[in-house]
């Protein structure tokens, strides 16, 4: 077992050396600011670069978790474009192994609705995170979390999404991924829905229990 400091979207000189501070072994990249987001993929020089950032400190990038999300809702809700998405995936992912790197987080939280509050009060008065699904149960379609525009997504496409209908497009994700993930020799692992609640606005959240997992395993065997 490894301990890795994980979360970190911005990987600053302050954040790696707290993380070397503390004693982990390596951070795990969160949804990264490098390279050009116009591309709609990491590109292989920001991903060296940001490999070499880490080591500096005398930490190991263990992985990336994540790509923004305008990078991914067209394959996550079955978009039409969904195609040029998944391409640029499979750039990130070639682009993973080449720097070295040897995981690639990914998620299916198509909404990333995650908290009802931010400002909870718990022990010592510190200030944490929380969720109460009765706050949400009646919530509009596609209520999304934070950073999350819905006016991307086509009137025509804003229904309900049921689990039906997200495990078909989770399927067509998953077969054209990991082929290209087992080429590049990176491993993938994927993030429970967080909230593990069955849908917030509508929309179907399926990594919500532990058969979703084994689930995902089966439908494209890989090592």
């Amino acid at each position: 077992m490894r301990f890795v400091l994980d979360g970190m979207h911005d990987v600053t000189d302050d954040k790696l050396a707290f993380a070397a501070q503390i004693g982990v072994e390596g951070i795990c990249a969160s949804a990264p600011e490098i390279g050009n987001p116009a591309l709609g993929y990491y590109d292989y020089a920001a991903l060296f670069d940001l490999r070499a950032s880490v080591e500096s400190f005398g930490l190991k990038l263990e992985a990336v978790q994540n790509v923004p999300w305008r990078w991914t809702y067209k394959y996550m809700l079955g978009l039409p474009g969904r195609d040029e998405k998944v391409e640029n995936f499979q750039k990130t992912i070639r682009n993973v192994g080449a720097a070295g790197i040897p995981m690639m987080g990914y998620n299916f939280h198509a909404m990333r609705f995650y908290r009802t509050s931010n400002t909870t009060r718990t022990r010592g008065g510190a200030t944490v995170t929380s969720f109460e699904s009765e706050l949400v149960k009646d919530a509009p379609l596609f209520t999304a979390g934070p950073s999350i525009d819905t006016r991307l997504i086509p009137p025509s496409h804003r229904k309900p999404i049921d689990d039906e209908q997200m495990w078909s497009n989770i399927t067509y994700f998953l077969k054209a991924v990991v082929p290209v993930a087992e080429e590049a020799g990176v491993k993938m692992a994927i993030h429970p829905d967080d909230p593990s609640v069955p849908a917030i606005g509508g929309v179907a959240r399926i990594m919500r229990q532990p058969s979703a997992f084994q689930r995902v395993i089966d439908t494209v065997p890989s090592p």
